[in-house]
């Protein structure tokens, strides 16, 4: 009987060990890639609101309020989202709670297309300046829509590749990722640099 219970004592023992070590098993590295992967691919399909639970600011990925405007920004977002593709390079263990996957970003490269889209929208504000009646806002997002539709969606645009730092930490319940500018620009194909450039040159001419 004595024999019997120190084989059952040596079995449970085994069983706790295994179980230790499948706990231990839970890789933060490859967790925070897995993070990683998801939201990045949901962005790439679209599906804003899975890749939201993976990020601590959702400015990042265009959702906001519940207007028209928020409505149309989220719209052409997806669109830019739309021709994303990455590869998750390396990561590396900062702490416990916290990993910095480094990520090969790949998008259309936003700059010549925002400069086209900026003209064109430009050119319609003007047209409809003083027109009587003059377009309705959802006329007017509409055609902005539209405008940006057809700049992004041309042929043989070129693309432009970062390498990003995704910093990813476990809040406890899951593994988020810390957007910051740097890493919305490399999603975005540079949109926030051609944005930024638009916004110099207007303050050079005053």
């Amino acid at each position: 009987m004595r024999k019997q219970l120190k084989i059952l004592s040596l079995i449970l023992a085994a069983v706790m060990v295994a179980v230790s070590l499948t706990a231990c098993g839970a890789n933060p590295e490859k967790q925070a890639e897995k993070a990683v992967s998801i939201c990045f691919t949901a962005l790439k399909a679209g599906e804003l609101e899975t890749a939201a639970n993976y990020l601590n600011d959702t400015d990042i990925i265009g959702i906001g309020d519940d207007t028209e405007d928020s409505a149309m920004n989220e719209a052409m977002t997806k669109t830019v989202f739309g021709k994303l593709n990455y590869k998750i390079l390396s990561s590396t263990l900062v702490d416990d709670n916290t990993v910095t996957v480094k990520v090969e970003i790949s998008n259309v490269d936003m700059k010549p297309v925002f400069t086209e889209f900026f003209t064109q929208a430009l050119q319609y504000a003007l047209t409809n300046a003083f027109a009587d009646p003059k377009p309705t806002e959802e006329e007017s997002n509409q055609k902005m829509e539209e405008i940006f539709n057809s700049c992004i969606s041309k042929e043989d645009l070129a693309t432009v590749t970062k390498e990003v730092d995704v910093k990813v930490v476990n809040d406890g319940d899951s593994w988020i990722i810390e957007g910051d500018d740097k890493l919305a620009n490399a999603l975005l194909g540079g949109l926030l640099d051609a944005v930024e450039e638009l916004e110099d040159s207007f303050s050079n001419l005053g």
